[in-house]
């Protein structure tokens, strides 16, 4: 098993986020960090980008706020007059809500490091407005005080419902709101820290690195004549998603791959998304 740098780690990079002021923790306790291990072996991507997509945008309907109107209606000298009266309207404002069924949790700076695991592809499920970690652990769900948080997926868990199994009492990432790109917090030696404006929350756009087809893992070192059957062209395995990233899959049966609680990609003999002791 061979550790990278963070490829395809660094996902779709936007305008950066402004720091804030700090927000009150609500409801997750920022989780543990994680090591990273890393080494120099070169992976290159093999595919371009092509194009962009559309900022999240925030729709309100304001209301009406005129006075009353009032109709006179007489059809004869005669008839004593009617007078209807119509009462304004209120239209209430509408909520926020995503603009796209799937989203990149992303960073370059040091919550990538610790906290990389909880980044990645999230897709939208709007019965219960919660977003799942795609082939990962996570849950970006909002809490009763309007926070939301990157929840993990209680181990084992086989309730019915994804809130039923989030561990609500532990979290990696929390943000007040989700959808407008304001700052975010991340876990660091059990605090929230907030010093990370790369992270970003935007729609899955096609120059993400998420759609690379492709990559070329090599070396001019001696791990090529130890462990030759780990390098060589990785293809994009379709549908198939680790840690939130996609899985590569190279013609002597080996996977790179983000597993489930790591940080960096590696090249492994199977593709099981957890490691087990």
């Amino acid at each position: 098993m061979f550790k990278l740098v963070n490829l395809c780690v660094v996902l779709a990079v936007a305008e950066a986020c402004k720091p804030q002021a700090a927000e009150t923790e609500e409801t997750g306790r920022a989780g543990p960090g994680r090591s990273l291990v890393m080494t120099a072996i070169t992976a290159i991507p093999t595919d371009e980008a092509y194009a962009t997509t559309d900022d999240l945008t925030a729709t309100t309907v304001e209301p009406t706020d005129d006075s009353n109107a009032t109709a006179i209606n007489s059809t004869a000298s005669n008839v004593q007059p009617t007078v209807t009266t119509v009462k304004p309207t209120t239209t209430p404002k509408l909520t926020v809500k995503p603009s796209s069924e799937q989203f990149v949790l992303s960073s370059t700076g040091p919550a990538s490091l610790s906290q990389g695991h909880g980044l990645g592809l999230y897709s939208y499920h709007s019965g219960e407005e919660y977003l799942q970690q795609e082939g990962g652990d996570y849950y970006l769900h909002q809490d009763r005080h309007g926070l939301w948080y990157t929840f993990p997926r209680i181990a084992g868990c086989d309730r019915t419902g994804a809130s039923s199994c989030m561990a609500t009492w532990t979290a990696s990432f929390k943000t007040r709101d989700v959808f407008l790109g304001k700052s975010w917090f991340y876990a660091k030696d059990d605090d929230w820290t907030n010093d990370d404006p790369t992270i970003h929350f935007l729609p899955l756009n096609t120059t993400s690195c998420l759609h690379c087809s492709s990559i070329l893992l090599t070396s001019t070192g001696l791990a090529y004549g130890a462990k030759p059957d780990y390098f060589g062209t990785f293809l994009k395995m379709p549908f198939t998603f680790s840690a939130g990233r996609p899985v590569y899959k190279n013609q002597q049966g080996k996977f790179l791959m983000m597993k489930n609680e790591y940080t960096t990609f590696s090249v492994w003999d199977d593709m099981e998304r957890s490691v087990r002791a």
